[in-house]
């Protein structure tokens, strides 16, 4: 258009935008970049760019929602993500219906194999006690998240009508996204900008920046392929360092607004402390003090060896003085505590031994496991926001004086490694919750039960989620795998543990190899016939009837999962164990 049209276009408006022709020229300056911007969002969904970043999608066939096997991309690039347990719930909720979310990492959904978690097995404690209502106990713990990631899965699961959310978190704040201990995903620490990430990546525009950004990356190893925790191995923070404050305050804020999430729907929620593996779970890496002198790391390192063949020899007593001379010159070692620890428990001194596997668990250099001021910033959260709603259950404590009143430290009877709960662990937590849920249940549920004094027995448990030899086996083999690599291979005792390991899983295969198959099938059927919409027992049923060549059996078993999950493609074919 020329200038004389232009000038005779504006004389033809209206006088009063003729005098604030500025103002139009301002909004339209405005209003210009939100409309290219609404239109290529537009755009992106027209051609079915990007991902579905729910974690539970309707599945109308079936009446249900399912897992959905792209909510990870928000969170982690999409050749790493972490995929949802395999579940569903109802989409229309029954009048008899008490529904549980259990948040968290990878200890929550029951690693190395869900189906024996603790969330499962307070689901068959639930159900055996009251019969005439329907618990849907839903694992919506993803492996490898942290706190960032929990706080939208909670906001989500606000509109599934939810009677009680459980939260057991913290072992992953560390490392896990958008942490400042971790170094995988490289974002700025300030917590507004990683909520502002989050929160655009609900958009397709976001999904795009997000999918340059990963591209730029592709060089980068880490991201190529998920290699569990061997990936952080890198990742050494002293006690002291300043990260660790970020990742407190932003676990204590995610928390807090977690809490806030759930009270807006008047929704019940349990914040639960961590226990994990202190006796036989060694410091992954250990850092001396940062001004220890030459002279004296020698001679601490001089101590240091000497009382360790002195543990060695079965010599705790002459062990313990050796181990306190070195920690007068350098206690900031993480493994000197643990072994000293173990020389106390040689002298049964339980109690002192428990302090120094604490201190050992607090000082590691790597940190996979929950350490005490996390904890505590759970034990605060639940003080200040605490009312009728929030409940704090101390499950560190209870677990150790569980231990403490068998005169013991907790380690590899609850414990397959440093945090991952073995079928006793995961049924102890299972039942310490039990009591307090049973208090959360509406009055008309209460005064139906329990049908006995008390729930099932690890067992019936056991039983009724048809654990057998076979998933033993199985389990054991994926915790050598996990514990064969870094950071593990950086523990003190690595090679012991691994060799006793070894032999468990022969003793393992050999008890699994004398077992009929027909008698694994009758006990896969029986536990179906129990829980029909089990999803986890029915993936366990796939894999065994794949190892044993009836490969007819198990497509028909994940075509039904499948069927009521959305593109879980981490389900593995069916094939005869080789």
């Amino acid at each position: 258009m020329s200038t004389s049209n232009a000038e005779t276009a504006a004389e033809n408006l209206p006088k009063w935008l003729q005098r604030h022709r500025w103002l139009m020229r301002i909004v339209l300056a405005l209003l210009m970049p939100v409309l290219l911007l609404a239109g290529l969002e537009l755009v992106l969904r027209v051609v079915g760019f990007g991902y579905d970043w729910h974690l539970f999608r309707p599945v109308p066939a079936h009446g249900v929602y399912g897992a959905n096997a792209t909510f990870g991309y928000r969170f982690f690039p999409q050749n790493i993500a972490r995929k949802p347990v395999p579940s569903i719930f109802a989409a229309e909720k029954g009048p008899r219906t008490f529904r549980i979310f259990v948040m968290g990492a990878s200890a929550a959904a029951g690693t190395p194999n869900a189906t024996y978690g603790f969330a499962q097995i307070l689901d068959v404690m639930l159900e055996a006690q009251y019969p005439d209502f329907d618990f849907e106990t839903v694992n919506a713990a993803v492996t490898a998240i942290n706190s960032h990631v929990v706080l939208p899965i909670v906001e989500e699961c606000t509109a599934y009508e939810p009677d009680l959310f459980i939260v057991y978190l913290g072992n992953n704040e560390v490392i896990g996204p958008f942490s400042a201990g971790s170094s995988l995903i490289r974002q700025k620490t300030g917590l507004r900008r990683i909520r502002a990430t989050i929160g655009l990546r609900k958009t397709k525009i976001g999904q795009l920046i997000q999918s340059v950004e990963n591209n730029l990356r592709d060089e980068d190893e880490l991201l190529r392929e998920w290699r569990g925790m061997a990936m952080f191995s890198k990742n050494l923070l002293a006690i002291d360092d300043p990260a660790l404050d970020i990742v407190a305050e932003h676990f204590r804020t995610n928390l807090e607004d977690i809490v806030k999430a759930a009270a807006r729907t008047a929704t019940p929620i349990m914040l639960c402390t961590l226990a994990v593996n202190l006796r036989d779970s060694a410091p992954f890496n250990s850092l001396h003090r940062e001004d220890l002198g030459a002279a004296e790391q020698a001679r601490w390192e001089e101590l240091f060896v000497a009382a360790n063949a002195e543990l060695a020899a079965d010599r705790p007593e002459a062990a313990i003085p050796l181990y306190r001379r070195a920690a007068a010159i350098d206690d900031q070692y993480a493994v000197l505590h643990y072994q000293l620890g173990h020389a106390l428990l040689g002298t049964d001194q339980t109690a002192a031994a428990t302090e120094h596997f604490l201190r050992a668990r607090d000082l590691d250099g790597l940190r996979f496991r929950t350490d005490s001021r996390l904890n505590d910033v759970i034990r605060t959260v639940a003080r200040q926001e605490s009312g009728a709603d929030l409940q704090l259950i101390d499950l560190a404590q209870l677990v150790a004086d569980w231990s403490s009143a068998r005169d013991s430290v907790q380690g590899e009877d609850l414990f397959f490694e440093h945090v991952h709960f073995n079928f006793a662990g995961n049924y102890l937590i299972a039942r310490l919750l039990y009591d307090r849920v049973t208090d959360q249940l509406p009055e008309a549920i209460r005064t139906s039960g329990p049908r006995q004094p008390e729930p099932p027995t690890p067992e019936q448990c056991a039983t009724t989620l048809a654990l057998t030899e076979w998933n033993v086996y199985e389990m054991l083999a994926l915790v050598f795998m996990m514990v064969r690599e870094s950071p593990f291979t950086g523990q003190i005792d690595h090679a012991e543990s691994l060799a006793a390991l070894e032999a468990d899983l022969q003793r393992r295969r050999d008890a699994f190899d004398t077992t009929p198959p027909e008698e694994l099938i009758r006990i896969y059927r029986r536990a179906l016939a129990r829980r029909p919409a089990d999803l986890l027992i029915r993936f366990n049923y796939a894999k065994l009837l794949g190892n044993l060549g009836q490969l007819a059996g198990a497509e028909r078993e994940l075509r039904y999962i499948a069927e009521r999950q959305h593109d879980m493609g981490d389900i593995p074919p069916p094939e005869r164990d080789r």
